[in-house]
Order: C-alpha cells, then structure tokens, then sequence
C-alpha cells in the first residue's frame, strides 16, 4: 500500500508540473572563470601565495575539470576561460608571455583534455586573449590566436576592446577565427554597433549594468528604465559583474537588502529576456568584494550552505532549453511601473510570461491577452485565470519574481482532482484497516 501511495503522490506533482516542450534552442548562457581563482585541483603547484591577493592562488584546470558537472547541472552552454599565458598577473592581463602556458594553471595537454571533456559533455570553450602590445605586435598577436584556433577545439575568443587599437586588427582576427564565435568586451556604451561592424559576433557591454545594480539591488525602482529597445539587442550580452566590477552583493548589502533575494531577482530577468548572459564566476552564491582591493576576484568557494541562487538558475536553464518562446520569442513589455515588471516572450502558438516585483510591497498588474487562457507559475506555484471582465490580474508579494506558463484554460483540472481523490481514498481505507486490526487485537488479548 506503501508503494502505490508513493506512485499515486509522484503521478500527482507530475500532473500539476507545466507542461513544456522539449526542443533545444539557441540561447547562450556564458560562465566567466578566473582560472586561478576558481579551483585549486592540484596540490603541487609552486610560486603561489594565499596571502598575496594579487599573487597566483593556484586554480588551474585540474580544478576546473572537477567542476565539470557542476557547471552543466547549471545549464552553462559556454565558459569563458580567463587568459591562458604566462603573466605577472594572475588575471592574465599584464607583462603576457605568449610563448607559454602559466605554469600554476598546467599543461597544454591538460587544457587540451579540459576542451575536449567540455565539449564531450555539450558545453563549449572560449579563450579570453590579452592583448598586450608590449610583449607582441598586433599582427603577432594576430598569428599566435591563429595558432590556439587551429591548435584547440574551441568554440571561439573572447577579448577586450580599446579604442586605441585599430580596426584593421580585429578584421584580421575576425578572417583567422573563420567561422568561430567572436566575442568583444567593450567598457563603453554606445560603441556597440561600431564594434560589431567589425566582424564581432557578440558585444559584452556595460549597457545594462548601468542601470541594472542600481534597478535590482533596490537602489532604485524606476524599472521605466528597462522599457528600451536598445536593451534587448539580441548582439548584446548583459552582466551584473565581472572581473573588473565591484561584486553586486556589495551594492545590496550597502542598501540593506539581502544579496541572495535580489540576485533571484536580477537573474530571472537576465535569464528570460533576448539578450545572453554572462556570469562571472561566485554569482551563484553571492560572493561579495571590491575591485579596489581586488577582494572582487577572491577564490571561488563552492562550500556555501544557501543555495537558493543555483537552483532558481537550474530551474530557469531547463526551462530556456526546453521552452522556444523563452529561447528566441518576441520580447513584449506588458508593465512597467512602480517597480513592478511583467513581460510577455511569444514564439508561434507558445507564450512564457515573466513578473518581477522589485518594490517594497505587493503588486497587481491587469493583463489583457486572449480570452480563455490560464498562466500556471514555474518558479512559485502560482494559477492565474481570465476574470469576468476578461483581464487577468497577475500578482506578487513584495521582492518576488514567477515565470508563467500561458496555456488554454483547462477549467477544472480532472486528473488532479482524481489523483487526490485516489489517494485520499487510499488514507481512509489505511485508516479503516487499522482500524479494524486493532479491534481485533484488543479482542484477541482481552
């Protein structure tokens, strides 16, 4: 009786689970790693110093092989390594010897393997090229990322704009990649569309984090904000943090918020709308720091005990994989005031709609979409249906954030309601035997 319980209880919370599709689609989800920051997976590496926070710590890619896993249970489709040379640095970015591999982070073999174990597992690797012309000329630079190209399965490179440098040399990147995923990282807003003139598949840009801490940290709560074209340019990729920001956990906390609610918060807006997204390693948790001190690059810790963060992205992952609309649909703000955002992602007969209240009390907007349909909530178990009037009021309590499933109304929902009744039935018939058992021993011992 036990076991049919269990199977009637399993049957139940799938029945009432969303029902989604599950076709693949194309929306990146970019993981940065600082590969000395990341993981320590061997124990005999030399000239690191734990007490130094500008010296080499000792991640390398033993350890990021061991965090294989991890990064698909996340949903990750690319990580982004951080620069791979020999440098004073251990981000890689000054006094760059291109001729060899850090000796702290391994071998080329080694690395070889981390491609290749990546790519066995469906997630794909960039390299972060510095550029650094007073270790080589541009057009040496040029040969040595032909060189890694043709040397590694990669997906493609990563590397930081500067205006000082001319265009001829990313159009000369751009040939030798060929047919591989450019990414540039710009610091400035509104270069955007020169950079991808060039040849740049994608730009990293500040657009968004601008007006993205402020807008999710609580800061401020004119989501009007985030009412513009311009944000939701599918050539854009949007971050919160970086290598070269201030954590995000910083700026909540300064407000007196809690970091993890409000990184729910800017996550579930990142991880919905047009744009990838690029995180930077210790988001998932939180982690805090400055880029003054450089604290903002502390050593990744995977030992926190909260991981509310990880499983709404797991949660929100599985749901871009399986979900067009979510992947590639039209993008439609349907609210925007009083810090209370809701917006609609359509793609032919399938529609996802997001709510996300970043104010400070409980919020109602009025949706007018077809008659007859029936939002049923993903991340809170939540059911909207059509009222009298034909609108529909979606609701959240104060820092809350739902991603709906827009579905035809099922009206009462019979196969709920026969799974219950089956094992409330179950229960009573549980409680009669007993019962009745128990009569009998007392009988039988009397």
């Amino acid at each position: 009786m036990r076991k049919l319980t269990i199977m009637l209880t399993a049957l139940f919370l799938f029945l009432i689970s969303p029902v989604i599709s599950a076709e693949e689609n194309d929306k990146n989800f970019y993981y940065y790693i600082m590969i000395d920051r990341f993981q320590i997976g061997s124990l005999e590496e030399e000239n690191i110093d734990l007490d130094d926070p500008l010296a080499h710590h000792g991640g390398d890619f033993a350890g990021i092989i061991n965090r294989l896993d991890y990064l698909k249970t996340l949903g990750v489709t690319h990580i982004i390594l951080s620069p791979i040379f020999e440098s004073d640095s251990f981000t890689g970015f000054e006094n760059v010897n291109y001729d060899q591999i850090q000796p702290t982070f391994g071998t080329e073999e080694e690395l070889s393997n981390l491609v290749k174990k990546f790519n066995d597992e469906g997630i794909e690797v960039i390299l972060h090229f510095p550029i650094d012309e007073s270790a080589l000329p541009l057009s040496e630079i040029v040969s040595v990322i032909e060189q890694w190209v043709n040397k590694l399965s990669i997906a493609g490179i990563y590397l930081q704009t500067d205006e000082d440098i001319s265009n001829d040399f990313y159009e000369s990147v751009r040939k030798v990649l060929n047919n591989k995923l450019f990414i540039g990282h710009t610091n400035q807003v509104g270069n955007e569309d020169e950079l991808l003139s060039l040849g740049f598949d994608k730009i990293v840009s500040p657009m968004f984090q601008q007006i993205g801490v402020d807008l999710f940290s609580g800061k401020d709560k004119s989501v009007e904000l985030l009412n513009s074209n311009e944000l939701y340019d599918e050539r854009i990729v949007h971050y919160l943090e970086l290598y070269d920001t201030d954590r995000f956990a910083n700026q909540v906390n300064d407000i007196g918020y809690h970091p993890v609610t409000h990184w729910k918060l800017a996550l579930t807006y990142l991880m919905t709308i047009p744009n990838d997204l690029i995180i930077y390693q210790g988001s998932e948790v939180a982690l805090g720091g400055f880029k003054e001190d450089n604290s903002n690059n502390q050593m990744m810790t995977f030992l926190t005990g909260d991981d509310q963060i990880i499983r709404l992205i797991e949660k929100i992952s599985d749901a871009n994989k399986r979900r067009d609309s979510l992947a590639k649909g039209n993008f439609d703000i349907l609210h925007a005031e009083d810090g209370y955002f809701v917006y609609i992602r359509t793609f032919e007969d399938e529609s996802t709609l997001v709510a996300i209240n970043l104010s400070d009390t409980i919020q109602h907007a009025e949706i007018n979409l077809d008659p007859n349909l029936e939002f049923r909530g993903m991340l809170l178990n939540d059911l909207v249906r059509e009222n009298e009037d034909g609108t529909y009021i979606v609701t959240l309590k104060r820092e809350e954030s739902n991603v709906f499933v827009v579905q035809q109304d099922t009206g009462i929902y019979w196969p709920m309601v026969l799974v219950f009744l089956g094992v409330m039935a179950i229960f009573v018939t549980f409680i009669v035997v007993m019962s009745r058992k128990n009569k009998k021993e007392q009988k039988s011992s009397s």
